[in-house]
């Protein structure tokens, strides 16, 4: 239950914190929190805590860590170019700041 909390979390945060990130031109309204791109990602943040948090649960040689890895990647990808190309993709500075926030939420739901 603590892998899908931390990564729901993680999603989450990265979701909420895109309304100060003053460069997304996001107004504080609520159809905005479910709203596609911005910084930073949601999609990498909640599949990057996924894969981290099973990392460091279950080991980075266990199954479920290839799968949940495989998956992060496939959504990152399809989030910056098929995205993209739809015209609501992600750029790599946004699946980076997303990875970041992902690793740290799965770190710190981790330690506690």
């Amino acid at each position: 239950m603590r892998i899908l909390i931390t990564a729901l979390a993680a999603g989450l945060i990265a979701q909420l914190s895109k309304f100060f990130v003053k460069s997304n031109n996001v107004k504080l309204k609520w159809h905005y929190l479910w709203s596609y791109s911005g910084m930073p990602s949601s999609h990498a943040a909640i599949t990057t805590a996924l894969t981290a948090s099973v990392g460091l649960s279950q080991g980075a040689d266990s199954p479920l860590f290839a799968v949940s890895l495989i998956f992060t990647l496939l959504v990152i990808r399809d989030a910056v170019g098929l995205r993209r190309y739809l015209g609501i993709g992600h750029t790599w500075p946004q699946i980076l700041a997303g990875c970041l926030v992902g690793l740290l939420i799965s770190l710190i739901g981790y330690l506690l």
